[in-house]
């Protein structure tokens, strides 16, 4: 929490925090448990680094890079500091009508901290091919500059440019993606899961493998 809880000036740091608690019932509880290999993996696009990620970001922007929080990085388009507190992609809301509409979803999963690797934490054990990936957003590839950070930790730290991943029965994609953009959401569809005992990610764009939490190049 030290390591977390730094202002810009010693002493300055405030810890905000925030609890939200909902019930659901039992029946309609979508854990994965109900995943088959061939399911579509949908991704949805993220607006930045989200929540997750800013201990390592901050080390490596500020300590490791020497980037002032008011710098202008041409790269990103504006200031460091307005970049770091752009807003979260919040997906609750598109995502409450599909499952109102009784669309055959089989996982949900937030690519937050550990990036690809919640896509596996499914009931039950699956793996996935990932076949394509949307362009990556810069501050992604100004973090992975400075801090000399290898893909295969970038794909395991963060979120990469896909902040929340649907895995769908194929009858059903097309609707999901139709109801997704229709909300305003950019929708990719990356890939497809296949059943793996060992909960492998085949993450072709880059060639990396993941296992066991953890990405070795192909």
């Amino acid at each position: 929490m030290r390591e977390m809880l730094r202002g810009a000036r010693p002493g300055s740091a405030v810890d905000l925090v925030g609890t939200a608690i909902g019930t659901v019932a039992l029946d309609r509880v979508i854990a994965g448990q109900d995943v088959r290999g061939g399911d579509v993996l949908i991704g949805l696009e993220s607006a930045g680094l989200h929540s997750n990620g800013y201990t390592l970001a901050r080390r490596v922007l500020l300590e490791q890079g020497g980037l002032a929080l008011d710098d202008h990085v041409p790269e990103l388009g504006c200031t460091l500091a307005d970049e770091l507190l752009r807003p979260t992609t919040i997906y609750v809301r598109p995502v409450l009508p599909l499952l109102e509409a009784g669309l055959p979803i089989r996982a949900l999963a937030h690519l937050t901290g550990d990036g690809l690797f919640n896509l596996v934490r499914t009931v039950r054990a699956v793996g996935f091919d990932v076949e394509r990936w949307p362009e990556v957003p810069p501050i992604f590839g100004l973090v992975q500059r400075l801090g000399r950070i290898a893909d295969e930790e970038m794909y395991g730290t963060f979120n990469m440019g896909v902040g929340f991943a649907l895995v769908v029965a194929r009858e059903g994609v097309d609707r999901v993606s139709a109801m997704l953009a229709d909300a305003g959401l950019r929708v990719h569809l990356l890939g497809h899961a296949v059943d793996d005992a060992e909960r492998t990610i085949r993450f072709r764009p880059r060639r990396l493998i993941g296992r066991g939490g953890h990405f070795t190049r192909a």
